[in-house]
């Protein structure tokens, strides 16, 4: 690297002695240049002219006294351009921008050019984070792209939702004339679902209460996708739609996510038909294989399963979860009919004692009912009647 990228790397630096290093390259330059300089950085403002809007834009994007180092540069000669502008915009520095748009910089970045000068991308990047301020200076001296490009602000809108930005939605939705406007509302369905997605509970009540956001299927589904159960729980308190065939249940499996599972089994949300959704989990997919344990995690929450299906749905995995299923099933098919088979043991047990009269075949003082007195020849032709009818 060159002294003049270097000089770039100094005025970014995150040091405070940024402008002591800017000074000396500055020096060594001039040296270089001329065989020697005047000891004291600046020289006649050829490095700063060679330098090129490298430096200004690096200053431009500073977490901190971007607007201060910016000032110091273009009184030293140093010039600005839109990279400058982009590097602000992706900061959020809305001081840099102020100054560059507004003050001696403002020909040089192209203050007087069309909107679409400035690319929509640092645009997009300063809605994913959230800079509201400088997006909004960018829009008062009417160099937004936003303001001309009706689809870029569309998706800037959703990308703001997906990200649970609610003051800066707002304000995006402001400039269709605001969120009831009929522009406006033909993206409801679309920023509800992002901001389901998002888990924010606070953009979701907004959307809904303040704009008429829509309580559908696919919002809730985006909930659970999202692993929210926040919102999970504020959207079935709603009465959201919670669809009828139980793909919450497959998209939270996909994910690993046994909290949102829990939660939307507590919130009875509908497994569908049959055993659908186990059958679709065993089966998986190329790119979001349910594992092992997520399927005995459904298992335990009792979600429904047709083990022909399952088992057809799974034949082609190599992770031994085929013959796990298997195994289930074999323990599920013991378990139902040991859970049946003491129901009818009991019954016929308490139908010999109450036809028997006397126990496992003794009489009273412990003899015999087959040697014993009338009483007990009677017992015993009760218990052979007991005996034929459970037969």
């Amino acid at each position: 690297m060159d002294l003049l990228g270097l000089i770039e790397v100094a005025a970014g630096s995150s040091t405070p002695d940024w402008q002591s290093k800017v000074v000396w390259l500055e020096d060594q330059y001039n040296r270089c240049r001329i065989g020697g300089g005047s000891g004291e950085g600046g020289g006649d403002g050829a490095c700063a002219r060679a330098a090129g809007p490298g430096v200004t834009a690096a200053a431009a994007g500073c977490a901190h006294d971007a607007a201060a180092r910016l000032a110091w540069l273009l009184a030293r000669g140093y010039f600005a351009d839109g990279s400058a502008v982009h590097a602000a915009l992706r900061a959020g520095n809305a001081e840099a921008l102020r100054l560059l748009l507004a003050g001696s910089a403002a020909a040089a970045v192209g203050a007087g050019a069309p909107s679409t000068a400035f690319l929509p991308g640092p645009v997009m990047m300063a809605v994913d984070a959230g800079h509201q301020e400088a997006l909004q200076v960018l829009h008062s001296h009417g160099r937004s792209p936003l303001d001309v490009d009706k689809g870029l602000l569309a998706s800037a809108c959703r990308r703001a939702a997906t990200r649970g930005h609610l003051q800066l939605l707002a304000w995006l939705l402001g400039l269709y004339g605001g969120p009831r406007a009929p522009a406006a509302r033909e993206l409801l369905p679309g920023l509800t679902e992002a901001a389901a997605q998002s888990g924010s509970v606070e953009l979701l009540a907004w959307l809904v209460g303040q704009c008429g956001g829509p309580l559908n299927k696919r919002v809730f589904l985006a909930a659970a996708a999202a692993g929210c159960a926040e919102a999970l729980e504020w959207l079935a308190a709603r009465g959201c739609v919670m669809g009828g065939k139980g793909n919450a249940y497959v998209r939270a499996a996909r994910n690993g996510d046994l909290a949102t599972l829990r939660c939307l089994a507590q919130l009875r949300v509908p497994w569908g038909p049959g055993g659908s959704v186990f059958s679709r989990c065993a089966g998986g997919n190329a790119f979001a294989p349910c594992a092992r344990p997520v399927l005995a995690f459904l298992l335990e929450l009792g979600c429904p399963v047709d083990w022909d299906e399952a088992m057809a749905a799974a034949e082609d995995r190599a992770d031994g979860v085929p013959a796990w299923l298997a195994e289930r099933r074999a323990a599920a098919a013991a378990e139902e009919e040991l859970a049946a088979a003491p129901r009818w043991c009991g019954l016929g047990r308490a139908l010999r004692r109450l036809l028997g009269g006397c126990g496992a075949g003794r009489g009273r003082g412990g003899r015999d009912c087959d040697t014993a007195g009338p009483a007990s020849r009677g017992c015993a032709r009760r218990r052979a009647r007991g005996a034929r009818w459970l037969d």
